[in-house]
């Protein structure tokens, strides 16, 4: 917060005419540059939403496991996030936007709002005696309508499962331009392995070869000094 004596600047007030635009104008660039092509968000959104898938099997398959899971993140990770389930964009906050909505409570259908700090994204699995397990989305603490279902505040965990199965990058790190450190050592240790069984190879091929050659010599040196002998014994 920025002051002119003891008032805050006009544009810092909250909710003034200044701050609001401010939070679009901001919003919309931050999904254009960084959440706009579905590349960028295939690499970027895949990593947390396979935790969340495994997440939601754990929890289900696993009474006595981890019930409660918390990520810390960045508001670019929350925004990852709401962009990937087509929860914002930047079509539709600019569109709400020149509806006059500019508050998440007054959309159902669009997070309008730049993630402000302690911004919460929390997702609910429910479970039921007459019908599979469920789940739900609240962000800032309100639930939220689920793209991937219609738009229905609950949503089968059967849904995320093929919905995450449709899109997910098999190697994200390799397509958000990360050599695969793991993949890197592994491939190390294969090449220092077989360097090993090749020196190993050498070492004991070239040690039969020297006691073949000596062998060899031995006999030769044998057959000479007999001969030699024979013509001694001659003259």
């Amino acid at each position: 917060m920025i002051y002119l004596g003891k008032e805050p600047l006009p544009i810092f007030r909250e909710n003034s005419e200044y701050r609001v635009e401010l939070d679009k104008i901001f919003a919309i660039e931050a999904y254009t540059k960084l959440f706009y092509a579905e590349d960028q968000l295939r690499a970027t959104a895949t990593g947390f939403f396979n935790a969340t898938v495994n997440n939601f099997k754990n929890i289900i398959n696993d009474k006595s496991g981890a019930q409660w899971v918390f990520y810390s993140a960045h508001d670019t990770s929350v925004m990852n996030f709401l962009s990937r389930l087509g929860l914002a964009s930047a079509e539709c906050i600019y569109e709400n936007y020149l509806n006059g909505t500019i508050y998440n409570s007054q959309s159902e259908f669009c997070v309008v709002e730049y993630p402000t700090y302690t911004s919460t994204l929390i997702f609910e699995v429910w479970e039921h005696q007459d019908r599979p397990h469920t789940f739900k989305i609240r962000y800032n603490g309100n639930y939220r309508r689920i793209p991937i279902c219609n738009w229905a505040f609950e949503c089968s965990v059967d849904n995320m499962y093929s919905w995450f199965e449709k899109w997910k990058d098999e190697d994200f790190v390799r397509s958000c331009g990360v050599q695969n450190e793991e993949a890197q050592n592994m491939f190390s240790l294969v090449i220092v392995e077989l360097a090993i069984i090749v020196f190993f190879i050498v070492y004991v091929l070239k040690g039969y070869l020297d006691r073949k050659q000596e062998k060899a010599k031995l006999v030769h040196s044998l057959r000479f000094y007999k001969h030699q002998e024979r013509i001694r014994r001659r003259s």
